[in-house]
C-alpha cells in the first residue's frame, strides 16, 4: 500500500501546511519518452506558437501550458480525463481548476518534441506559473470555480457537475458514506489525510535481515488453492472475500475463465 499512500500525499501536497521546495530544472529528470512530436489534441490559445493546448495520452489528455516567458522551452500541466478539458472549454470550471485536476508534469521541449521531463508535486510548482483564479477559457466576464468536485466511482475519481463554490480553492471529495470539504489553509488537512489513510487496510512493515530490503505485509494469512504443486518463482494472485478471508491461486488458473470482472 506504500504507493497508494504516496499517491494520496502527492494529491494533497498543495493542501498540507509547510514550505515545499520550489521546482527547478536542476532536479533529476527523465528523458523524453518518445522521439516523435507530441500529438496535439486541441489548441486552446496560441501566440506565434501554441502556448496552451492538450495532447493525446492514451485514454487521457495531458494539458500543457507555457511555464515561462515567451520563447521559453518549459511546459507544465496535468494528466486529466477528457471530461475535465470538456468542462474547462464549456466554462463550467476555471482554467486553474483544470490545471490542478491531475498529477503535474513539467516538460522541457524542442518544438513539440520532449527533451526531458519531471513529475512535480503541485505545491512545488512556482506560483507565477498558475493561471489567474477564477478565469474562464473563453468567457472573460465570468468567474468559474477553482474547485471542481470529484466523486469516487469504480473507475476512480470523476468530475461532478456544479457542486463546488466559485473560486474558493477548497478540496471536496465525496464517496459512498462520506462527504468531505476542506477550505484553503484549514487545519483539517492533516485529519483529511488521516481519514483517507484510514480507508486503507492496516499494513505491517517488515525488513529482510539478510538483504536489508523493506516490505509491506498485505495479508497475514491466505489459503492456497491450486491444481498443481507450487514452485519457487510461480506467480500467485491473492483475492479476498467480503468477510476478510484471503485466498491465493496461481495467476494462470485465476485468469482461465473461472472468475469474471464486475
Amino acid at each position: 500500500m506504500r504507493y497508494l499512500r504516496k499517491a494520496f500525499a502527492d494529491a494533497l501536497s498543495s493542501k498540507v501546511p509547510g514550505a515545499p521546495e520550489t521546482f527547478s530544472t536542476e532536479w533529476p529528470s527523465r528523458p523524453g519518452w518518445t522521439s516523435a512530436n507530441l500529438d496535439i489534441h486541441e489548441v486552446y490559445y496560441e501566440f506565434d506558437e501554441p502556448v496552451f493546448f492538450s495532447v493525446n495520452a492514451g485514454p487521457m489528455l495531458l494539458l500543457l501550458q507555457k511555464a515561462a516567458e515567451r520563447g521559453g522551452n518549459l511546459m507544465f500541466g496535468p494528466m486529466v480525463a477528457p471530461e475535465v478539458a470538456e468542462a474547462m472549454m464549456e466554462n463550467r470550471i476555471s482554467v486553474r481548476a483544470a490545471m490542478m485536476a491531475g498529477p503535474i508534469h513539467v516538460l522541457e521541449m524542442d518544438g513539440l518534441r520532449v527533451v526531458r521531463h519531471w513529475h512535480v508535486p503541485q505545491a512545488s510548482v512556482p506560483s507565477s506559473w498558475w493561471p489567474t483564479t477564477g478565469t474562464c477559457l473563453s468567457s472573460y466576464g465570468k468567474i468559474a470555480t477553482d474547485t471542481p468536485s470529484f466523486a469516487h466511482g469504480r473507475t476512480g475519481l470523476r468530475l461532478v457537475e456544479g457542486k463546488a463554490a466559485p473560486g474558493d480553492g477548497a478540496l471536496e471529495i465525496r464517496g459512498d458514506g462520506f462527504d468531505l470539504r476542506i477550505a484553503p489553509g484549514a487545519s483539517g488537512c492533516q485529519s483529511l489525510w488521516g481519514f483517507m489513510a484510514g480507508l486503507l487496510p492496516g499494513v505491517r512493515k517488515v525488513r529482510h535481515l539478510n538483504r536489508g530490503s523493506d516490505y509491506d505485509v498485505m495479508r497475514e494469512e491466505v489459503s492456497v488453492q491450486t491444481s498443481r504443486p507450487i514452485q519457487e518463482g510461480d506467480v500467485l494472485t491473492v483475492y479476498v472475500e467480503p468477510d476478510g478471508r484471503g485466498w491465493a491461486r496461481l495467476r494462470d488458473e485465476f485468469n482461465d475463465g473461472r472468475f469474471e470482472t464486475l
